[in-house]
């Protein structure tokens, strides 16, 4: 089932299912992202408290352990380009396709 998508409306559950591809295209396949202020990121706040939504003004500190939620085409591009571009899947990410392709599915992407 498709949930409609709009910028900035970043839900609980979307947040989750990002994260995961998040780690995967910054820690394992080197995406380069430039933290900007005034984007949104967030941060898991701990159990069972979900996610922490904020923005940045020149306080980088801030930014630890945060990923960034950029606007949908944003995320779509990362996408295009990271995994199904010249790169293409790294080896060790079996079933990241998978994952992928049920974001986009799901939150029309």
């Amino acid at each position: 089932m498709k949930r409609e998508w709009s910028n900035n409306a970043w839900s609980q559950e979307r947040i989750t299912h990002w994260a995961e591809i998040w780690s995967a295209l910054w820690c394992g396949m080197g995406t380069e992202w430039q933290w900007q202020n005034y984007d949104l990121y967030a941060r898991h706040a701990g159990a069972g408290l979900g996610w922490q939504i904020f923005t940045v003004f020149n306080d980088a500190a801030r930014l630890e352990g945060a990923i960034p939620l950029p606007e949908w085409g944003i995320c779509r591009n990362m996408i295009d380009d990271y995994v199904y571009g010249p790169c293409g899947l790294q080896d060790g990410y079996d079933g990241f396709d998978n994952l992928v392709d049920e974001f986009i599915k799901s939150y029309d992407v």
